[in-house]
């Protein structure tokens, strides 16, 4: 493998990739998705596509003698209006998947890139190290709100059969949020205007059991830490060994602990633990 192709979403995550893609001593080519604010790439080259121009996006893969890419970032299902250029692949993918949940559009995608011959790599396996080792805790031998954290837990399993969010932000054993269509960083902010002025505050987030984390991955950064910050978040809980860090832990340690913020790692299932 010479090239790495990359599929750009939102987030910083995305550029992380292709900085670790550098330093291995391979070639990425990435394609940002339109209508996504992206990492800056900045001197690498990009290539802009719209989301529903998956027919294109393979071909120019392929024209780059690519075989092997990652899909990586946030990526907002696309709105549709009448100048969206829609090809014939994307066009059968909306009428399959657009009923459904966001997994099961992600494994028809999935499922497209590979009949086309390109192989999809997991982005944990391009970063082994972004993420937290089962119980990890930056303020080890302190009190931890443990029922609040087994609270968001508890909500996150029932939910996440449903295709339901990643996240849940808990205060005091009160459940404020949940994570829905509206993403991560949008539920923190939405909580934060629930947040009363005394009690624990948690913010928790971890795989769905449904969860492709071939193409959607949990991710955290600095971002979602500084919306955690302004929310009034004491406690930031993530899944062990599977929630990716979209920044490197140095500074994600040395944010939440200019905060005060306690960040632990969760196991989830007794099969990833």
């Amino acid at each position: 493998m010479q090239k790495l192709g990359i599929v750009a979403g939102a987030g910083a995550l995305p550029a992380l990739i292709a900085q670790m893609t550098l330093a291995k001593g391979l070639t990425p080519v990435i394609v940002t998705i339109d209508g996504h604010e992206h990492s800056d790439f900045s001197p690498l080259e990009t290539q802009g596509f719209g989301l529903t121009q998956i027919e294109s996006i393979i071909g120019h893969f392929q024209s780059q003698d690519v075989s092997d890419i990652v899909m990586v970032g946030k990526v907002e299902r696309p709105v549709i209006t009448a100048d969206t250029v829609i090809d014939a692949t994307s066009a059968k993918l909306l009428q399959e998947t657009l009923p459904h949940g966001d997994d099961a559009a992600l494994r028809a995608i999935l499922q497209v890139v590979q009949q086309a011959g390109l192989r999809v790599l997991p982005v944990a396996s391009l970063v082994p190290d972004q993420k937290l080792p089962v119980d990890y805790d930056n303020q080890q031998g302190q009190p931890t709100d443990k029922d609040s954290i087994s609270l968001a837990v508890k909500a996150h399993k029932r939910l996440s059969p449903l295709d339901v969010g990643q996240a849940v932000f808990v205060q005091a054993n009160r459940v404020l949020a949940i994570e829905a269509a509206e993403g991560t960083d949008e539920m923190i902010k939405r909580a934060g205007t629930l947040v009363s002025n005394d009690g624990h505050c948690v913010f928790f987030k971890a795989s769905k059991v449904t969860q492709n984390k071939l193409l959607d991955p949990p991710v955290i950064g600095l971002d979602t830490i500084q919306n955690c910050i302004t929310a009034g978040v004491n406690t930031i809980a993530i899944e062990a060994e599977h929630c990716l860090l979209a920044a490197p832990l140095p500074q994600i340690e040395a944010l939440c602990a200019g905060h005060d913020i306690r960040l632990v790692s969760v196991t989830i299932y007794e099969e990833q633990a």
